[in-house]
Parts: C-alpha cells; structure tokens; sequence
C-alpha cells in the first residue's frame, strides 16, 4: 500500500515523505485490539478533523453545492423503497448534516412538522454561499439547528426519521454515537445510514495517516450496528473512488 500523509492543513504527501512523517505521527495507538478498527479517539484527535473540515467547506470549496449528495441518492435507489413508508413520517433529524444536506432529496416525499439539522460546524455552514438552510428555514420552513457532535447531544424528543449518511469518520465515539441514535429513533422510525468500513485497519493506519478522518470503522463493528435494525434496504459497494481498502454500505432500516 502506497504511503500517504494528509495533514490538518490538507497538504498531501506520498511515499518517502509520507513514511517521514508517519514514523512521527500515526493513529496506531487508537487501533482496538478486539475489535480491529478505530472506533475511539481522544477529543484533540477529533479536533484536528473538525480544523481539516472547516478549511475544506469554508476556504477551499465555496464555490461547490453538494458533497456527494447526489452520489448517496442514487445508492440508495432514491429512497423508492420506502416512499410510502415516508408518507407517514412528519419528524426528521440529519445527523452531520454538512452545508448541503442529505435530506434535501427526503424532504419532499414527507409531510413534515419537525425538522432538525446536527453538525459541530453548522454556525460556520450556515456562511458557505450554498448552504441549503440559510437562514436556518427550508421553503420557509423554520428549522431546528443543534451546534454539537452526536456524541454531546442531550436526547429530549425523538424523530421518525434519522438521517446518517458519510458521518463517522469524522466523529469520535462510534458507540456513544449509536445509543444516541437508539433514544434519537421511534421504535417504528426509519434510520437511514450510510458509512465506510475496513478489512485491515491496522494494516491501513501504518501507511496512511488522515488528519480530516480519525475513525476507521471495522467490517465487524459495522456488521454488529446493522445487526441492530430491521433492514428494509441494503446495498454493499467496494473499491469506490478508486480506493482498493473502501468498502461502503448503505442501509436503511427500524429500530429492533
């Protein structure tokens, strides 16, 4: 596997500089023996991601109105298989919403009373010039803005539709994550979800270090979560963007 080092200011490097600067700095430590992937890190690891992510939405890409949006929609074969299911919903949640949303393409098959948008960085979204829920509405329609990570949020109501698409790298506690998503979810509300997972963490991590991306989840834990819902869909998809060690899911399922 080819050496790759991106730091927290995204400048990329590759082989005898990437192995430099890998021998200096890794995510090795946060590896889980059991497990076999990175499902924890300390919150300065987590911090360095949300400085990378920052510059990537609010300095290097002003100019961009969707971050594989449009991508995740058509995995997920546009959401048919549970268009009646979603006429019967009127609450949503997305989870790591971005600037641009995923649920911009739920939205018009529910008839909504309840929306609510999570990101660590959504006071800094709302100034990118194409964010969707300027002036925190959509189509008019006022909108619940919650500035924490999943893993910091205090659970007073739950939704009927929670929304996690391409959330995880970016967080730092898969499992604190997910008993959120459990109080976050009617127990006949749909999770939709879509993430990466790794073969061979352990392996990756020692050639290929990612300031902007601290979790590296494991086919077994992510296998583990879904063993958790009802599955209505689900498609599996490997190598994509040309990344032989990606594999990526997409789910959409209820609560057991």
């Amino acid at each position: 596997m080819e050496k790759i080092y991106i730091t927290e200011d995204i400048n990329v490097f590759s082989g005898q500089d990437a192995e430099l600067l890998l021998n200096k700095n890794n995510d090795l430590k946060y590896v889980d023996s059991i497990e076999g992937g990175i499902h924890k890190v300390d919150y300065e690891r987590w911090k360095i991601a949300q400085s990378y992510e920052r510059k990537t939405w609010m300095e290097n890409n002003l100019s961009v109105d969707d971050d594989r949006n449009i991508e995740h929609l058509e995995r997920f074969s546009n959401y048919e298989q549970i268009d009646d299911l979603l006429k019967t919903k009127n609450s949503i949640i997305e989870l790591g919403c971005g600037a641009f949303t995923n649920i911009r393409f739920i939205l018009p098959k529910m008839e909504v009373t309840k929306i609510s948008l999570l990101d660590p960085l959504i006071e800094d979204y709302l100034n990118h010039p194409h964010c969707f829920y300027k002036n925190q509405k959509i189509n008019d329609f006022d909108i619940d803005i919650k500035n924490t990570p999943i893993e910091e949020l205090n659970v007073k109501e739950q939704y009927d539709v929670v929304v996690m698409i391409n959330v995880l790298e970016h967080c730092f506690d898969v499992d604190k994550i997910f008993k959120k998503i459990n109080l976050l979810l009617k127990n006949d509300g749909l999770f939709i979800f879509s993430d990466v997972y790794f073969d061979d963490v352990e392996t990756m991590v020692k050639s290929h270090y990612d300031a902007g991306h601290p979790l590296r989840v494991s086919k077994k834990k992510i296998n583990e979560i879904l063993n958790n819902y009802n599955p209505i869909f689900e498609k599996r998809f490997t190598k994509l963007y040309s990344q032989d060690w990606r594999n990526d899911v997409y789910f959409i399922g209820t609560k057991k």
